[in-house]
């Protein structure tokens, strides 16, 4: 996997991380560890313990399962790609 690849992966696992623990999506940067701090306070709210760990494998699942369900929905991996913005290919331009 290529390093832009795996920073997109990688940017799609927090996000689900976020987004599982209902968390706005602009606080992404505001963690030291997001993964350490997530699993911090999934604790306090549930009062099971959860590591970091724990979540960054929740983020991969969850992602995971998503690609399997847009594969069961007929996506192919033609469809599996990064938007032009990302990949240095826009078609707009800033006035």
């Amino acid at each position: 996997m290529t390093a832009r690849a795996e920073a997109a992966a990688a940017a799609e696992d927090q996000a689900a991380i976020l987004d599982s623990l209902t968390l706005c999506k602009f606080l992404r940067h505001t963690f030291d560890d997001l993964h350490a701090e997530a699993a911090d306070l999934h604790a306090m709210v549930t009062g099971r313990a959860t590591t970091a760990d724990d979540l960054h494998h929740a983020g991969e699942r969850i992602n995971n399962l998503k690609k399997l369900f847009n594969i069961r929905q007929g996506w192919t991996r033609a469809d599996d790609t990064l938007p032009s913005r990302v990949l240095g290919t826009a078609t707009w331009h800033l006035p």
